[in-house]
């Protein structure tokens, strides 16, 4: 005998609401976009608040924005390549490896460039430092704050997502859980 259930009866949480402003299909673009601030801001941050203890006066902060946006550009390109803003890495804690490794190899990157470009004159290494430090630091606290509203939405069916039916054998899709069916 085959059952016919639909996502809520498995435990995923999802409806059709287009009116909400989340959806199953857009959390990963506000959570790029999310990056995006958070690495910006972390770059402005982190150059201030070296060159005021250190050199008494703010810096460049245009300078500063400029090297957040590259860095964050870079940085969401590669996390979209290794799929990191699929709705199923958003909700696992295990994605922590990806983005420290992602944003090692961006800070690298973009070190490297300043460094070859002969302007890395103009960005002091302690900024450089800092920045990467705090980067990786709030990258990883909004990840963890994402999963965790990300998880609460769901259970409360707050994330608008397509309708499916799910068909097949009750013992079948008794072994399913409802994190399963999240592709």
């Amino acid at each position: 005998m085959s059952h016919i259930g639909s996502p809520a009866n498995v435990g995923i949480g999802l409806r059709h609401a287009p009116q909400q402003l989340f959806t199953y299909g857009n959390v990963g673009v506000i959570t790029a976009i999310l990056d995006c601030v958070v690495i910006v801001s972390a770059s402005v941050i982190a150059g201030v608040v070296y060159h005021l203890l250190v050199l008494g006066n703010t810096g460049d902060t245009a300078a500063f924005a400029g090297v957040g946006i590259n860095t964050a550009l870079v940085f969401t390109l590669l996390a979209k390549s290794r799929g990191m803003y699929r709705p199923t890495a958003l909700l696992w804690g295990s994605e922590w490896r990806r983005i420290l490794v992602s944003w090692g190899a961006v800070v690298l990157a973009v070190v490297s460039f300043l460094y070859l470009l002969k302007i890395g004159g103009s960005y002091s290494r302690g900024a450089m430092v800092g920045f990467g430090v705090l980067g990786v630091g709030l990258l990883l606290l909004s990840r963890a704050i994402i999963a965790n509203r990300l998880h609460s939405a769901l259970a409360r069916g707050r994330v608008a997502g397509k309708r499916a039916i799910i068909v097949g054998e009750r013992e079948e899709l008794d072994h399913r859980s409802g994190g399963d069916l999240l592709m």
